[in-house]
């Protein structure tokens, strides 16, 4: 019993490989040519031989999808260097000398070394610029 089911599931499994790979099986007699990918590529009959104008002409016609990442996409791009992006976050206006260290002037804000702003820390101010840190990025903001 158990042979029988093993051969009527071997048949019906060639039977759909038959039904699925019908239009590139060649069963005699008049047959169709086989599809095409694009219409407006040309099909090519059996008695065509392939040349190499023929092989010119497919590639002029299915141009292949370009995978490069354009300035939109940067942003996922883990190899794109971002230090002018986040510079365009922040605007530094002003540093001021104080007691206890300099501060200063970001966005509006007043920020000592320590403090936090947009996921940066700042790690250093000199009376000319501010350096920030996130992770592995550095940046370094100089007083226009």
């Amino acid at each position: 019993m158990k042979l029988n089911r093993e051969k009527v599931i071997v048949a019906v499994m060639a039977l759909i490989l038959v039904w699925y790979f019908k239009d590139y099986i060649s069963f005699g007699g008049t047959s169709s040519p086989p599809p095409v990918l694009s219409s407006a590529a040309p099909a090519l009959s059996l008695k065509e031989t392939v040349t190499y104008e023929n092989v010119q002409e497919l590639i002029e016609i299915e141009r292949p999808v370009s995978v490069a990442l354009g300035p939109k996409d940067w942003g996922k791009d883990i190899f794109y260097d971002r230090n002018q992006i986040y510079k365009s976050w922040f605007k530094l206006t002003g540093i001021s000398k104080m007691r206890d260290g300099y501060k200063a002037f970001i966005n509006g804000e007043i920020l000592n070394e320590g403090n936090r702003i947009r996921g940066f820390t700042i790690t250093q101010i000199t009376p000319t610029l501010v350096k920030l840190k996130k992770n592995k990025s550095r940046l370094t903001l100089k007083l226009e």
